[in-house]
């Protein structure tokens, strides 16, 4: 007889994705990234969430890593890097949609009104197709 833990196995998607995502600084990285241009160092820096610049540094590289972001010299600025979403990290705009839209039903505090979310989900095309001219992989 099967357990029902099984699905938790090694292997299983959840716990692959935990493990890219199992941080609150990932999320947010990739939230300021694929909603808010968010695509240099100091704008990532200064988002207002007071993440410091190791936990910065460490998260940029495991998103370069895992192939969510790719990191590019600034071609107006040959000092500054750019970081660039991927293919792979624009098809989670649905994904945060979805995030958003269960935290908007569970927290009236969340910061999102029901009208700012129509909008995002009216723009999710167009914020792929844009996000995606600028992808590398």
């Amino acid at each position: 007889m099967s357990d029902s833990n099984d699905a938790f196995i090694p292997g299983c998607p959840v716990r692959f994705a935990a493990g890219i995502f199992g941080d609150r600084w990932t999320m947010i990285l990739l939230r300021d990234l694929l909603f808010r241009g968010r695509n240099r160092y100091g704008q990532l820096l200064e988002n207002g969430e007071g993440i410091s610049t190791n936990i910065l540094a460490d998260r940029l590289a495991k998103l370069e890593a895992q192939g969510l972001v790719t990191r590019d010299p600034d071609p107006d600025n040959g000092t500054r890097v750019l970081y660039t979403p991927t293919h792979k990290a624009i098809g989670l705009i649905p994904v945060f949609l979805a995030i958003m839209e269960w935290g908007l039903e569970t927290d009236p505090d969340c910061g999102l009104t029901p009208e700012g979310l129509a909008e995002l989900r009216q723009r999710e095309a167009a914020l792929s197709r844009s996000l995606a001219r600028r992808a590398r992989t």
